[in-house]
C-alpha cells in the first residue's frame, strides 16, 4: 500500500507541476476566465509538453526516454516563465479571492483524482473489452526509440492506429518513474478528474462571462456541468432500472422482472427490443467505468480546453484592439495557433474529433468576425483567411503523424435504419428541453440588450449565449447525422452505423453537458417570474437528478460494492499472478531482460480475448495478435489472414526447413510455447521447436525459446 501511494504522489506531482508550469501561458490564451484557467493549464501543459517530446522522437532528433520527457517538462517551465516575464500583461485575477479559487480547485482535481484511483483499486485488471488493445500501445511506446510505434500485433509495420492518446499516458509514465501496469490505472483517474474538473471550470466561466451571475452561481453551474460530463447518463437507467419495474413490482404492468445491466443504457436502439439496427450511445461515466483507455476517452481534456479556447476567442472579441501587440499578431498567437494545435492532436489522438470541432472553430471565427466588423462580406473574408490559416497549421502540426497513417474507413454511406423517436427521446430528450429553455433565456437577453453591429465589451457579455447555443446545435447534429448517413467500416450489416452513432454522440453528450449545467443556473431568473415557469425548472432539475442516478448502478455492476477491504492496489497486470502465475514470471522475464524490441512468436486469435498477452503485455511485437483489430487496421483480411496461417505452421509444422522459411520472413528472437499455444495448436510440434532455440525461460508448461541468426543452419542466414 506504501509503494502505490508513493506512486500516486509521484504521478499528482507531475501533473501539478505541468499545471503550474504552465499557467502563464494558460492565463493568455483564456483571458477573462475567473479562475485564469487554472484547470486548463494542466491539459495545456501536458498536451505541449508530450507533443514536443513526440515531433522529437518522430523526427528522429531523439529518442523517447526518460530524459527527453524531462527535458521537455524543464523546456516548458522555461519557456512559460519567459513568457510571464517579457509579457506581464493580462495577467490580473478577474476576482479577488483568486488564490482561493484556485487552491479549491486544486482541491477538487485531487480529490476526483483520488475518487476513481480508489474505484480502480477495487477492480484495477487490465482485461477485457478493449483493455488489451490499449495497455498494449502504452507497453510498445515505452519500447520504441521513435515514433510511431511498432505494432506490437503485427510485427514489421507501426501502429495504424490514433495512439497520440496512448502516447501521452507513456510520456507520463516515463514522468513519473510509475511501472506501466500501474500507470494505466493513474491514467484512468486522470482523464476522469480532468473531465470533471474542466467541465466545472469551462461552464462555470461560460456563464461568468455573461457578467449576470454571482461567482457562487458560476460555481454552481460548473459543478452540474461537471457531474453530468463525469457521473451523467440518460434517462435509460431511471426508466428501465426504476420506474419500470417499480411498476411492475405495484402491479401497473405485467412485464418480465429482468436484472438491469449498466451496459444497457449504451445498447438501447436495437437491443431493447431487439432489431437488425444495432447500435452504440456511450457516454464518458460509461467509459470511465469499464476503464479503456481509448481514443475517444484520451481527447476529452483536449476537447473542453479546445472548448475553452472557442469560448475566450469568441468573448475577446470586444478586446481585439486592445492588444500588447498588433492585433493580428496576438490573435495569431493566442486564438488561431492554439486552435490548430489541438484540432492537430485530435487528428492523432481521436480522429473523428477533428472534423467536428473544426466545423465548430469555423461557426466560432465566423461569429468572432460578425461580432466584430458586422454583417459584410469583409467579415467573412477575414474568417476565411483566418480559417486558411488554422487548417495549415492543423495540417502542418500532424504532419509527421499523417505521413505513416492509412485511413482504414471506406466512404460515407446511406443509412439502412432510423431510429424509433421515442427511443431518442429517452436518450437525448432531456437535454432538448434545455436546449430549447436556454433557446429561450438568449431570447430574452438578447430582446433586452440585441447584438449590436460591432461588439463593445457591454454587447460581448451577450456572446456566452451564442456559444452555448451553438454548442446544443452541433450537439443535435451530430445526433441527427447517424440517423442519415454512416462511415462505412468492416462492420456487419446488422451494426453499420453503430460506430458511426458511438463517436458522434459521444462527442454531443459532451456538448450537451456543458450547456446544461449552465442552462439550469440561466434560466432561474427567467422562470422564476410565473407559475409555470417555476413547474418547467423544477422538471429540469429533477432530470438531472435522474440523470445522475447511473454511477449507482454501473460502478456497482462493475466493481461490486465500494469497501476499503477490497482494495487490491493498481497494478493492472497482476490479475495474471493469480491466474496463470507461470505466464506472469515470463512476462517479467522478458520485461527485464529483453531490451529494444525483437519479434516474438506466440498464438493469435480473436478479439477480446486473451491471445496476444505476451505481446500486449510486454510491447515486443508478435507476427499477429488479434486478428479483427488488425484487419480492420490494416483494411485487408487477406494479410491477416496469411498471417495466422504462418503461425500455425511454425507451431504445427512437421518440417524443420519450411518453419525454418517461415521464420526468416519474420526474424523473431523468441517463441513462446505456453498454455494458450498447447491449446489453440492440438498438433503443436515441441521437439521440431526445441530443436530451432534455445530455452531460455522455463517454469511448468511455459518456455520461451531463444531463436535467432546462426549461418551455419540455412542460407538466409536466419536460424
Amino acid at each position: 500500500m506504501a509503494e502505490t501511494l508513493r506512486m500516486c504522489l509521484s504521478w499528482w506531482c507531475c501533473l501539478f507541476f505541468l499545471g503550474a508550469a504552465f499557467l502563464p501561458l494558460t492565463r493568455r490564451l483564456l483571458p477573462g476566465f475567473f479562475d485564469g484557467g487554472y484547470l486548463f493549464a494542466k491539459a495545456i501543459g501536458i498536451a505541449a509538453c508530450a507533443y514536443a517530446g513526440w515531433l522529437l522522437s518522430s523526427l528522429g532528433l531523439a529518442d523517447f526516454s526518460a530524459g527527453l520527457v524531462s527535458a521537455c517538462a524543464g523546456a516548458g517551465l522555461c519557456c512559460n516563465l519567459l513568457l510571464a516575464r517579457c509579457f506581464p500583461c493580462g495577467c490580473a485575477a478577474p476576482v479577488k479571492n483568486h488564490l482561493a479559487v484556485l487552491a479549491g480547485e486544486e482541491l477538487l482535481f485531487t480529490a476526483l483524482l483520488a475518487l476513481w484511483w480508489y474505484i480502480r483499486s477495487l477492480q484495477p485488471d487490465i482485461r477485457g473489452l478493449e483493455k488489451f488493445m490499449d495497455y498494449g500501445f502504452v507497453a510498445s511506446l515505452l519500447r520504441s526509440g521513435h515514433m510511431p510505434p511498432a505494432d506490437m500485433w503485427f510485427a514489421g509495420k507501426t501502429v495504424n492506429y490514433y495512439y497520440f492518446g496512448h502516447y501521452v499516458c507513456a510520456f507520463l509514465t516515463r514522468l513519473s518513474r510509475c511501472p506501466a501496469p500501474v500507470a494505466y490505472n493513474l491514467m484512468i483517474g486522470t482523464l476522469f478528474a480532468l473531465t470533471a474538473s474542466l467541465g466545472f471550470s469551462l461552464a462555470a466561466n461560460a456563464l461568468f462571462l455573461l457578467k449576470r451571475h454571482s461567482l457562487k452561481q458560476c460555481l454552481a453551474a460548473g459543478a452540474i456541468a461537471g457531474a453530468l460530463l463525469a457521473f451523467g447518463g440518460s434517462l435509460h437507467t431511471a426508466i428501465y432500472a426504476y420506474l419500470i419495474p417499480g411498476a411492475a413490482r405495484a402491479g401497473f404492468i405485467q412485464t418480465p422482472a429482468k436484472p438491469y445491466h449498466y451496459p444497457d443504457a449504451t445498447r438501447y436502439i436495437g437491443h431493447n427490443p431487439p432489431t437488425e439496427d444495432k447500435t452504440i450511445h456511450e457516454f464518458p461515466h460509461y467509459s470511465f467505468v469499464v476503464a479503456d483507455l481509448h481514443a475517444h476517452v484520451n481527447n476529452i481534456p483536449f476537447v473542453l480546453t479546445m472548448l475553452a479556447l472557442l469560448l475566450a476567442s469568441l468573448v475577446s472579441a470586444s478586446r481585439h484592439q486592445e492588444a500588447c501587440a498588433p492585433p493580428y499578431t496576438r490573435e495569431f498567437f493566442s486564438i488561431l495557433l492554439p486552435q490548430a494545435f489541438f484540432l492537430s492532436v485530435f487528428i492523432m489522438t481521436n480522429g473523428w474529433d477533428a472534423p467536428i470541432y473544426l466545423a465548430l472553430a469555423i461557426a466560432v471565427l465566423v461569429i468572432r468576425q460578425y461580432a466584430i466588423l458586422g454583417a459584410c462580406p469583409r467579415a467573412l473574408g477575414q474568417a476565411l483567411a483566418r480559417l486558411s490559416v488554422v487548417v495549415a497549421g492543423m495540417c502542418l502540426f500532424a504532419l509527421p503523424f499523417l505521413l505513416h497513417f492509412k485511413n482504414f474507413s471506406s466512404g460515407i454511406n446511406l443509412v439502412h435504419a432510423r431510429s424509433p423517436l421515442y427511443q431518442l427521446a429517452v436518450l437525448w430528450g432531456y437535454q432538448a428541453a434545455f436546449a430549447v429553455t436556454l433557446a429561450a433565456c438568449a431570447a430574452s437577453r438578447a430582446a433586452e440588450q440585441p447584438l449590436p453591429e460591432h461588439t463593445g465589451t457591454q454587447g460581448a457579455s451577450s456572446l456566452p449565449d451564442y456559444f452555448m447555443l451553438l454548442l446544443c446545435l452541433a450537439a443535435f447534429c451530430l445526433i441527427a447525422a447517424p440517423e442519415f448517413i454512416y462511415v462505412k467500416d468492416i462492420y456487419i450489416p446488422s451494426h453499420h452505423r453503430a460506430n458511426t452513432m458511438f463517436k458522434l454522440t459521444y462527442q454531443a453528450f459532451i456538448l450537451l453537458s456543458i450547456a446544461t449545467g449552465c442552462t439550469a443556473i440561466r434560466m432561474l431568473p427567467v422562470l422564476s417570474g410565473h407559475v409555470p415557469g417555476r413547474i418547467w425548472g423544477m422538471l429540469l432539475w429533477v432530470c438531472i437528478g435522474l440523470a445522475l442516478l447511473y454511477p449507482l448502478k454501473a460502478i456497482p455492476g462493475y466493481y461490486g460494492m465500494p469497501a476499503f477491504s477490497r482494495c487490491q492496489g493498481l497494478n493492472g497486470l497482476k490479475f495474471l499472478e493469480r491466474e496463470s502465475p507461470e505466464d506472469y514470471l515470463m512476462i517479467l522475464w522478458l520485461s527485464a531482460s529483453v531490451q529494444g524490441q525483437p519479434v516474438i512468436v506466440e498464438a493469435d486469435g480473436d478479439s477480446y480475448t486473451d491471445c496476444g498477452i505476451t505481446a500486449m503485455a510486454t510491447g515486443l511485437p508478435t507476427i499477429l495478435g488479434w486478428t479483427v483489430h488488425e484487419w480492420l487496421w490494416r483494411g485487408s483480411r487477406e494479410a491477416v489472414t496469411l498471417r495466422s496461417r504462418d503461425i500455425a505452421a511454425v507451431y504445427e509444422g512437421e518440417n524443420a526447413a519450411s518453419v525454418k522459411n517461415i521464420l526468416a520472413k519474420y526474424r523473431p528472437a523468441y517463441i513462446i510455447i505456453s498454455r494458450r499455444e498447447r491449446q489453440k495448436f492440438k498438433k503443436l510440434n515441441e521437439s521440431l521447436l526445441l530443436q530451432l532455440g534455445t530455452v531460455v525461460f522455463h517454469v511448468r508448461d511455459t518456455l520461451v525459446l531463444k531463436v535467432g541468426l546462426d549461418s551455419s543452419h540455412d542460407a538466409t542466414g536466419y536460424y
